[in-house]
């Protein structure tokens, strides 16, 4: 079974390969997953650069080869191998990381940022690792600033006290908490420095788990984590995590909140994702206006998954932009250029009758 040198001169061109047997009618799953691992096996073993086995340990080059499939529409666990039916999902989450070099480049993305919004270390045990954080998330929404009408200037907000109307300085301002209506409870900076908790310099990892087997709604907002005079430390600690696949989870403060957070790998550094609490997170059945809902016509449903499969596809987030910004943009232009704007109300799309909107929608999918 070993290949011809025409073939392993074409297969040294391929970093990625699935190679996916469907199940045979006539055979069991069993006898046909077992079939087709002992063919990968003897090609294994033929082959130096073809492996029947995912290892991590094996850099992009290699051809990994997948046998059979989990279950109905899913593939194995080898992450390289090919979807097993159109539209299906994998049955574990890709390795970007070790992809990378397989990937094309992002078409954008946003600036790098130039300083850290904090420094601490992260401690697992004994060991502890100095890092600095920088801000991974940027929001490029426009920004507006309030302008007096009558003369264009901006206007600028003061601190004004609601009893004497009179504008406080910083010095005399001080925090307060509001138990009933204009009645509080007096904070000084030194009281609430002090209750500061040890997550505020130093974030303790108290348990590893799958990145993966988070719910995604969890998720609030990530940043990027980097050495600290240390670079060997944090070297040892990403290369741990990237060989073990796994996330490490703790407690970090900022500003004035104690919030959950997972530590984990993404492209070549360590991220610091922080997830909201559980009671953070409103449980979707406990609206009013999701209980009994009717349910679709056979026919209904038939369309609306036709529809669904016409638009299936990969994600490409470059594909999107921001047209509210990129309208208001060109009309800056436009009026710095003396032009004169003349607003258009858009007009609203006709409602149409459920099954009428389907059928049409399907028909202008299918002539594309």
């Amino acid at each position: 079974m070993k290949l011809s040198d025409a073939a392993k001169e074409e297969l040294k061109q391929i970093n990625y390969i699935g190679v996916v047997q469907k199940g045979i009618p006539e055979n069991s799953y069993k006898f046909t997953r077992e079939f087709v691992h002992q063919i990968g096996k003897k090609l294994a073993k033929e082959n130096e650069f073809i492996v029947s086995e995912f290892s991590r340990s094996q850099e992009p080059g290699t051809v990994y080869l997948d046998y059979g499939q989990n279950s109905s529409g899913k593939t194995m666990i080898c992450p390289y191998s090919l979807r097993a039916t159109k539209f299906a999902s994998v049955s574990t989450p890709l390795d970007w990381n070790h992809l990378q070099k397989g990937l094309k480049p992002e078409k954008t993305k946003a600036e790098p940022p130039k300083r850290s919004i904090w420094s601490g270390r992260i401690s697992i045990g004994l060991v502890n690792v100095p890092v600095k954080l920088f801000t991974m998330i940027r929001d490029n929404s426009i920004s507006f600033r309030y302008l007096h009408k009558k003369d264009g200037a901006p206007l600028k907000y003061q601190k004004v006290c609601t009893l004497d109307k009179k504008i406080i300085a910083w010095e005399d301002i001080v925090k307060g908490y509001e138990v009933n209506k204009n009645e509080f409870v007096v904070f000084t900076k030194e009281e609430l420095e002090a209750i500061r908790p040890e997550s505020d310099e130093r974030i303790r990892i108290d348990k590893f788990v799958n990145l993966v087997s988070i719910d995604p709604l969890y998720f609030d907002k990530s940043y990027i984590l980097t050495p600290d005079k240390s670079k060997d430390a944090y070297s040892l600690m990403l290369s741990a995590f990237q060989k073990m696949k796994m996330a490490g989870v703790g407690k970090f403060t900022m500003k004035n909140k104690e919030h959950p957070v997972v530590i984990h790998e993404y492209n070549g550094a360590l991220i610091l994702s922080i997830l909201r609490y559980s009671n953070e997170i409103v449980y979707p059945l406990d609206l009013e206006q999701l209980k009994n809902l009717n349910q679709p016509s056979k026919e209904e449903l038939v369309l609306a998954t036709k529809i669904i499969e016409n638009l299936s596809g990969d994600l490409d987030l470059s594909e999107y932009t921001d047209g509210f910004k990129e309208k208001v943009e060109e009309m800056i232009k436009k009026k710095m250029k003396g032009e004169t704007i003349i607003p258009e109300k858009p007009q609203k799309e006709e409602a149409k009758e459920l099954m009428v909107a389907l059928k049409e929608t399907l028909n202008k999918l299918e002539q594309k």
